[in-house]
C-alpha cells in the first residue's frame, strides 16, 4: 500500500500570504458594480456643481474679497482648510482649493472608509470571511483585496 502525497494548490504557494489577492479584488469590484459608480458620479456632480455655485453666490470682486476677509479671519476655516491661498486675490480657483477641495477629500475618505468596511467587517459578520479562507487563498489577501477596490475609485475621484 503507498501513501500518496498531496501537495497545496499552486495558488496558494505562488504568492504566500497575498494569494488570491485578484480574485477577490475583482469579486469586491463586481459586488460594487452599482455602489462604486455612484459615489463616482455623486463626488463628480459634487465637484462640477462648485464653480457654477460659487460664480452665482459671489458674481463680484468685492464679494470674493469679503469672502476671503471670512476664510482668513475664521479659525474654524483654518483648522479644515490650512492658512489659505491666494487670499489677496481671491479668484474662483482660490475660493475652490481653499474652501470646496476639503469638502471633496471628506466625501472621497467617506467613500473609501465605508468600502473597507464593507469588504472587511462586514464580510466577518456575515460569515463569508470564513468561507472565503477556507480556500486558497493567503492570509491578508482579504484585507489587500479591500484595501485595493477602496484604492482604485478613490484615485480616480481626487
Amino acid at each position: 500500500m503507498t501513501a500518496a502525497i498531496v501537495s497545496a494548490p499552486a495558488a496558494a504557494t505562488a504568492s504566500g500570504s497575498l494569494a488570491g489577492t485578484g480574485t477577490l479584488v475583482r469579486f469586491n469590484l463586481r459586488r460594487d458594480r452599482i455602489a462604486l459608480p455612484a459615489w463616482l458620479l455623486g463626488i463628480a456632480g459634487f465637484m462640477l456643481a462648485g464653480p457654477y455655485l460659487y460664480a452665482n453666490l459671489y458674481p463680484t470682486a468685492q464679494d470674493r474679497a469679503n469672502q476671503a476677509a471670512v476664510v482668513a479671519g475664521n479659525p474654524a476655516m483654518k483648522a479644515l482648510t490650512g492658512p489659505g491661498y491666494g487670499i489677496e486675490d481671491y479668484t474662483y480657483g482660490a475660493m475652490l482649493a481653499n474652501e470646496y477641495l476639503a469638502f471633496v477629500l471628506i466625501l472621497v475618505a467617506l467613500m473609501t472608509t465605508f468600502t473597507v468596511v464593507r469588504h472587511t467587517r462586514t464580510e466577518e459578520e456575515t460569515g463569508r470571511f470564513e468561507l472565503v479562507r477556507a480556500s486558497a487563498v493567503g492570509r491578508y489577501a482579504h484585507l489587500a483585496a479591500a484595501l485595493l477596490t477602496a484604492a482604485r475609485p478613490a484615485s480616480f475621484s481626487a
